[in-house]
């Protein structure tokens, strides 16, 4: 049997009033033209509205964020990265989060979770020069697993990407060569370093870790 069809027009949900369904998504999920109280109008999936995760066409997050001086602020932009690369499948970073069941804590979701995870990030050492770090890169954006750190030390710690084959961070197969080569790079001093391009993996990893000694002060483990 087919799912069922749950009618959405004249509900309310937040401040949206739904107006007409108007198709699907790419993911088959029913999308809803929806009214905001302010007069905005937008597409919303019908999942969104029920599990309250969109209640406004942005207005309320705004004014509570302009109530509190911290609309136009980094933090701010930072917040709104984290709840699109884990609830957004249109983001480009969410297969790397959401994708992998990676979520926000209620804390920071409910209706004063923008608030609360402001009040969080400033009691916890937050300046505009730092980045939100999972301390476990499996567990979820939530207070006891996160911290704020510099870009150099979210490299550090950063899980190797899933199209990099040889296992080490940093370290990548050329595939513009007839020949096959390596190519290393670190992250240091807020800038990409090409470290260099070499035949040999091997040699490839050690550049990658004489490198970490150098602009990290990371000890070198001849022995793998």
């Amino acid at each position: 049997m087919g799912r069922k069809f749950i009618e959405m027009v004249g509900r309310k949900f937040g401040r949206w009033t739904v107006i007409e369904r108007v198709g699907s998504d790419k993911y088959n999920k029913p999308l809803w033209l929806c009214e905001c109280e302010c007069g905005n109008r937008k597409e919303v999936n019908g999942a969104s509205l029920r599990r309250g995760d969109s209640r406004s066409c942005g207005c309320i997050l705004k004014e509570m964020f302009t109530k509190h001086g911290m609309y136009k602020t980094r933090l701010n932009k930072t917040y709104r990265g984290l709840k699109q690369r884990c609830y957004n499948p249109n983001n480009t970073r969410y297969s790397y989060y959401g994708g992998r069941g990676i979520k926000m804590c209620d804390e920071w979701l409910g209706k004063n979770g923008p608030i609360n995870f402001m009040d969080w990030a400033l009691a916890n050492g937050y300046t505009d020069d730092l980045s939100i770090d999972r301390i476990d890169n499996e567990g979820n954006y939530e207070p006891s697993n996160c911290k704020w750190s510099t870009q150099e030390t979210q490299c550090r710690n950063r899980r190797v990407r899933i199209t990099n084959k040889t296992g080490v961070s940093g370290v990548t197969q050329r595939t513009d060569s007839k020949k096959i080569c390596w190519r290393v790079t670190i992250r240091a001093n807020k800038k990409n370093l090409n470290i260099g391009t070499f035949s040999n993996l091997s040699e490839a990893i050690m550049a990658r870790k004489e490198a970490e000694l150098k602009y990290w002060n990371k000890e070198v483990n001849n022995g793998s």
